[in-house]
């Protein structure tokens, strides 16, 4: 089984559209630039009637789950009483004493896959390189810690464990599936993991990408650590 090193991604105010429109204002179903009670009358009028014009015309799925239902409506009100998560540069949530940040990621259109700055790096299965149009969210600052891990689940898989603060290891997808439903049971709010469009986009820059070959630099060595150049007592996440 594969392991994985999880990278946290919150939906309670992502907006993003069944298809490929992008919302310009948090709830903003109607796409007419800002979120209002006409939003909701636009929802609850679809679970009424659903048909597929609707769902072309507008950014039904609020919440992000894949399916457009009740609990959208809800998330939606959410957001209009301002109970939802804040739209800040980023979120601090404490989970049994154990803190962690999501930042938010503006949403845009980007070149997917084998792009020209990637040469030689590029795996066959990057290209051919193609154009995505994703909708904002709250990634990770971080990999999931040992520490958050311990926080959510109980205990600590990590093959080393001299640092807590080092990202959890030796998880298959199936139990970073159930430490996602644990941590949205325990926080109240609706994670999930990054597609891999939203992480590419993510380690790109976003929005603010120059085209370099990784987030803001050609050379990993001088914006990274990774198994190559990471110190062996070295305290802290690895990117």
């Amino acid at each position: 089984m594969k392991k994985l090193i999880l990278t946290l991604i919150t939906m309670t105010l992502m907006i993003w559209p069944t298809k490929v429109m992008a919302a310009t204002s948090q709830g903003d179903v109607n796409l007419d630039s800002i979120a209002d009670i006409t939003d909701v009358t636009t929802l609850i009028d679809y679970l009424l009637s659903p048909n597929d014009e609707a769902m072309q015309l507008y950014a039904l799925d609020v919440n992000l789950d894949g399916v457009v239902s009740i609990s959208d409506v809800t998330v939606l009100i959410d957001i209009l009483l301002g109970t939802a998560l804040p739209s800040n540069q980023s979120v601090t949530i404490t989970v049994n004493g154990v803190e962690f940040t999501m930042i938010l990621v503006e949403g845009g259109t980007f070149t997917m896959g084998a792009t020209p700055e990637q040469l030689e790096f590029a795996r066959r299965n990057e290209y051919p390189a193609h154009e995505v149009t994703i909708g904002s969210y709250y990634i990770g600052q971080t990999e999931v810690t040992q520490a958050l891990w311990l926080a959510v689940m109980g205990d600590n898989p990590s093959r080393v464990q001299d640092d807590l603060n080092c990202p959890v290891d030796n998880v298959t997808k199936f139990d970073c599936a159930r430490f996602v439903d644990m941590l949205t049971e325990q926080t109240g709010k609706v994670f999930r993991l990054p597609t891999e469009a939203e992480w590419e986009f993510a380690a790109r820059g976003g929005n603010l990408s120059e085209g370099f070959r990784y987030s803001g630099e050609d050379d990993i060595d001088l914006i990274g650590w990774y198994w190559g150049n990471i110190p062996s007592h070295y305290s802290g996440t690895t990117g």
